[in-house]
């Protein structure tokens, strides 16, 4: 029986011991792999980022940082607060959780524009909006 027929059979050993494709091709690396090369998980609870972004308005967000001015119902203006600009077309869109800067083409949910606005990656971005909450 040569390698083919090997691996047709360790296969089938897997698929009777009820473990999938990926079980099959990752479990030599898995057992072999160092523990200071296995990947390290947050050093913070499980946040479910939809919760998140559920329970923390982005207008409010955004309003602590600029001033925003209701244009119609969800709808919400101000000036940019990336670039120095005269005419306030930075728009908040309540309904979606969005912003878009039509200047730059700057656009985002309210984890993207903490990201942005604070200079710091998606975990303390995270931690700075549960904090808001």
């Amino acid at each position: 029986m040569g390698l083919r027929g090997w691996f047709s059979v360790l296969y089938i050993i897997y698929i009777i011991l009820g473990l999938s494709h990926r079980d099959w091709i990752l479990a030599p690396v898995r057992a072999h792999t160092p523990e200071k090369f296995k990947p390290r998980y947050l050093n913070m609870k499980w946040i479910d980022i939809n919760e998140l972004k559920a329970g923390i308005r982005i207008e409010e967000v955004i309003g602590k940082y600029i001033d925003l001015k209701s244009v119609s119902t969800g709808t919400y203006r101000g000036k940019c607060p990336f670039h120095n600009e005269k005419v306030a077309s930075f728009t908040v869109y309540a309904d979606s959780q969005q912003y878009h800067y039509f200047g730059c083409g700057a656009h985002g949910d309210v984890i993207r524009f903490i990201m942005e606005h604070e200079n710091v990656n998606f975990k303390r971005a995270v931690k700075i909006l549960k904090d808001l909450k």
